[in-house]
């Protein structure tokens, strides 16, 4: 956005846009949303729903009930910036699906590093897509 300067304000913005999103969503009756993200969308989508900013309260009360990753390849390589997803998801206490493609051989290898930091749960699924099948990927 123009004249907003600093590292971290797309995740605020991206906060600030996904409550909207679901307040919307609420006066329309929905009261359960899975998110979903790809790529740096799923590194923001994995960040906000491990933030204590989930839009739930008792004057809105949609929840979270679960997040999708496509393409993510958000590992402890980003350790420390706001797109580090594999150290917050034992945060996430919602069904996870991590979906890559078998030819993103980074997303492939790092995709059991966020398995792990979710934690020893069969909440957690990882979904390889064959190249030939890419039609979401």
């Amino acid at each position: 956005m123009p004249g907003r300067k600093g590292d971290n304000y797309v995740l605020a913005e991206a906060y600030e846009r996904i409550n909207n999103g679901i307040s919307e969503l609420s006066y329309t009756g929905v009261n359960s949303v899975i998110l979903i993200g790809h790529g740096v969308g799923a590194s923001i989508g994995a960040a906000y729903a491990a933030s204590s900013q989930v839009y739930s309260n008792s004057y809105n009360p949609v929840g979270l009930f679960g997040l999708i990753m496509v393409g993510h390849r958000g590992a402890s390589a980003q350790k420390g910036t706001p797109y580090d997803s594999a150290s917050e998801l034992h945060k996430l206490h919602m069904p996870v699906l991590d979906i890559h493609m078998a030819g993103d051989s980074y997303a492939a290898g790092t995709s059991e590093e966020r398995k792990i930091g979710f934690g020893e749960d069969e909440a957690y699924t990882i979904v390889e897509v064959a190249e030939g099948d890419s039609w979401l990927v």
